[in-house]
Protein backbone atom coordinates (compact mmCIF):
# COMPACT_ATOMS: atom_id res chain seq x y z
CA UNK A 1 0.00 0.00 0.00
CA UNK A 2 1.50 3.58 -0.97
CA UNK A 3 0.21 6.56 1.13
CA UNK A 4 0.24 9.60 -0.70
CA UNK A 5 1.31 11.65 2.38
CA UNK A 6 4.35 9.23 2.69
CA UNK A 7 5.20 11.07 -1.03
CA UNK A 8 4.27 14.45 -0.36
CA UNK A 9 1.21 15.10 -0.73
CA UNK A 10 -0.33 17.95 0.99
CA UNK A 11 -3.90 17.90 1.12
CA UNK A 12 -4.98 21.24 2.00
CA UNK A 13 -7.66 21.48 -0.98
CA UNK A 14 -5.20 24.02 -2.64
CA UNK A 15 -2.02 22.16 -3.46
CA UNK A 16 -2.61 20.55 -6.65
CA UNK A 17 -1.34 17.61 -5.53
CA UNK A 18 -1.90 15.44 -8.83
CA UNK A 19 2.22 15.05 -9.51
CA UNK A 20 2.23 13.24 -6.06
CA UNK A 21 -0.60 11.29 -6.54
CA UNK A 22 1.16 10.49 -9.93
CA UNK A 23 4.22 9.44 -9.02
CA UNK A 24 2.37 7.09 -6.11
CA UNK A 25 0.31 5.71 -9.08
CA UNK A 26 3.69 5.03 -11.42
CA UNK A 27 5.60 3.00 -8.07
CA UNK A 28 2.24 1.09 -7.30
CA UNK A 29 1.82 0.30 -11.01
CA UNK A 30 5.66 -0.92 -12.01
CA UNK A 31 5.88 -2.92 -8.59
CA UNK A 32 3.01 -5.19 -9.99
CA UNK A 33 -0.32 -3.56 -8.89
CA UNK A 34 -1.39 -2.79 -5.40
CA UNK A 35 -3.38 0.31 -3.63
CA UNK A 36 -2.48 4.16 -3.64
CA UNK A 37 -4.20 5.40 -0.02
CA UNK A 38 -5.54 9.33 0.01
CA UNK A 39 -5.86 9.46 4.19
CA UNK A 40 -8.91 10.62 5.54
CA UNK A 41 -9.76 14.13 6.79
CA UNK A 42 -7.84 15.85 4.13
CA UNK A 43 -9.06 17.56 0.78
CA UNK A 44 -6.52 16.84 -2.13
CA UNK A 45 -6.54 19.24 -5.06
CA UNK A 46 -5.57 18.11 -8.23
CA UNK A 47 -5.81 18.08 -12.10
CA UNK A 48 -5.19 15.36 -14.44
CA UNK A 49 -4.20 11.74 -13.04
CA UNK A 50 -2.88 8.80 -15.22
CA UNK A 51 -4.88 5.57 -13.99
CA UNK A 52 -2.50 2.64 -14.18
CA UNK A 53 -3.48 -1.70 -14.68
CA UNK A 54 -3.77 -3.42 -11.56
CA UNK A 55 -3.58 -0.20 -9.21
CA UNK A 56 -6.71 0.88 -6.61
CA UNK A 57 -7.41 3.88 -5.47
CA UNK A 58 -8.73 3.85 -1.52
CA UNK A 59 -9.96 6.86 -0.30
CA UNK A 60 -10.72 6.74 3.29
CA UNK A 61 -14.02 8.19 4.98
CA UNK A 62 -13.65 12.05 5.35
CA UNK A 63 -11.25 11.89 1.91
CA UNK A 64 -12.21 14.82 -0.78
CA UNK A 65 -10.72 14.48 -4.16
CA UNK A 66 -11.10 17.86 -5.36
CA UNK A 67 -10.49 19.13 -9.44
CA UNK A 68 -8.41 21.57 -9.99
CA UNK A 69 -10.01 25.07 -10.33
CA UNK A 70 -7.70 25.54 -13.33
CA UNK A 71 -8.93 23.86 -16.63
CA UNK A 72 -4.73 23.66 -17.71
CA UNK A 73 -4.46 21.09 -14.97
CA UNK A 74 -6.68 18.88 -17.07
CA UNK A 75 -5.92 16.18 -19.60
CA UNK A 76 -6.88 17.72 -23.16
CA UNK A 77 -8.60 15.08 -24.87
CA UNK A 78 -8.19 16.02 -29.78
CA UNK A 79 -9.87 14.87 -32.10
CA UNK A 80 -8.54 15.37 -35.79
CA UNK A 81 -5.68 17.48 -33.41
CA UNK A 82 -8.39 20.15 -32.19
CA UNK A 83 -8.89 19.89 -28.78
CA UNK A 84 -12.25 18.51 -28.06
CA UNK A 85 -13.21 18.37 -23.98
CA UNK A 86 -10.46 18.38 -20.68
CA UNK A 87 -10.47 15.33 -18.40
CA UNK A 88 -9.69 14.50 -14.69
CA UNK A 89 -8.90 10.81 -14.65
CA UNK A 90 -7.14 9.36 -18.11
CA UNK A 91 -6.22 5.70 -18.72
CA UNK A 92 -4.67 4.46 -21.68
CA UNK A 93 -4.70 1.07 -23.06
CA UNK A 94 -4.81 -0.35 -18.99
CA UNK A 95 -5.72 -4.19 -18.64
CA UNK A 96 -8.41 -3.55 -15.75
Amino acid sequence: MINILEYGAVGDGQTNDAPVIQKAIDTCAEQGGGVVLFPGGRTYSSGYVLLKSNVEVHLEPGTVWKASSNIEDYYPLRNNGKITAHCLLYTSDAAD
